[in-house]
């Protein structure tokens, strides 16, 4: 008996509604809901519920006030876990809304993990080499910084929204105040710190076909979420990670041509936005640490300089610091787009992953 998640917001209504009926035709899925920070509006409803086709009951609900941050995606997770853990269900399936990939194998592999003993079943998969970038250069980056010694940065996929829960690793989301006050973009960092922290054993499911989304404009699309799961992991570094909990790793398969050619930002555009000038309320930052000007080469050692930096100093909601932070990140992101994507999708991955490792050494 599984409850199946969908946390929504603007999403392409045909992806959505196929995603909808996939879930709920599946035969492990008892109910399906779609948790947004908008109030429903009819035709989703209706379209919904249609594209269910009569299988599991769908429901569509305004997501509740439960965090403590910008409202957003945190509490439509966090409405989902609520929900749940006040029904009978066993188990907790997250699916992000706008997964063009999305196939019964999803909910089938998580169930099999989650069979064979796992508290919790994690979704992963390639991704292009443009893709991620918030996860490769602030989470993966940004935790093997602060906790070397630990499995975070093992994780294929800190900032996933794809994963399933028996209802035990649910009830220690619900109870850590941490994951409660995340309400907003930061909650898949702080999630993936609750469970590794809990010591519960973690089975990372690999999807062949990978996640296919929609494309970026510039990078200034993500720059809410650059913020956000940047000061969730300037906050979580205060706690100590030690080598906890079990993490198993499916072993991977080959990469799609989709995924080898996809680019799914805007560069030029992006290049554009980085080259206009910053704003008079980062003057001050950029004098007091002048390695973060807007100059020079945004290698591994830069990086390691910068992003230590942006742990210890940035503050959410100031806007020199997020002026600094995003151009930091945007010009990191462009050097790796130069320098090492044209090299081909397995080496750009290994450059990204070297990085990582280069970063957990003193």
């Amino acid at each position: 008996m599984s409850l199946v998640v969908f946390p929504f917001r603007h999403d392409d209504l045909d992806v959505f509604g196929r995603s909808i009926a996939i879930a709920a035709s599946h035969p492990a899925t008892t109910s399906v809901l779609c948790v947004g920070d908008l109030p429903p509006r009819a035709e989703v409803v209706a379209e919904a519920i249609a594209a269910a086709g009569g299988a599991a009951p769908v429901e569509v609900v305004e997501q509740d006030r439960i965090g403590t941050l910008r409202p957003g995606k945190g509490d439509a997770m966090l409405s989902g876990v609520h929900r749940f853990l006040d029904g009978d269900e066993d188990r907790l399936h997250f699916y992000d809304a706008d997964i063009r990939t999305f196939s019964h194998d999803w909910i089938t592999l998580a169930e099999a993990a989650l069979d064979d003993g796992a508290d919790v079943a994690k979704h992963w998969f390639h991704r292009s080499s443009t893709d991620a970038q918030i996860t490769w250069h602030i989470t993966k980056a940004g935790s093997a910084l602060l906790w070397p010694e630990s499995r975070y940065p093992d994780v294929h996929q800190p900032l996933g929204g794809e994963f399933a829960l028996t209802r035990g690793a649910a009830e220690v989301l619900w109870e850590d105040p941490e994951v409660r006050r995340r309400s907003d973009w930061g909650i898949d960092t702080t999630i993936t710190f609750a469970l590794l922290k809990s010591g519960l054993t973690i089975h990372e499911v690999f999807v062949p076909e990978g996640k296919a989304h929609g494309a970026y404009g510039s990078l200034a699309d993500l720059d809410r979420m650059l913020f956000e799961c940047l000061d969730a992991l300037q906050r979580l570094g205060r706690l100590a990670l030690l080598r906890s909990g079990h993490l198993i790793m499916d072993a991977e398969g080959p990469v799609t041509t989709e995924i080898e050619e996809a680019v799914v930002f805007d560069i030029q555009a992006t290049r554009a936005l980085l080259a206009a000038a910053l704003p008079h309320s980062a003057s001050e930052v950029v004098a007091t640490h002048p390695h973060l000007r807007p100059d020079g080469v945004w290698d591994n050692d830069r990086w390691r300089t910068v992003l230590t930096t942006l742990l210890e100093h940035f503050t959410l909601g100031d806007e020199g610091w997020e002026a600094v932070a995003f151009r930091a990140w945007g010009l990191r992101v462009l050097h790796h787009t130069d320098r090492n994507v044209p090299r081909g999708h397995t080496a750009a991955l290994a450059a990204l992953a070297h990085a990582v490792d280069v970063f957990r050494r003193p």
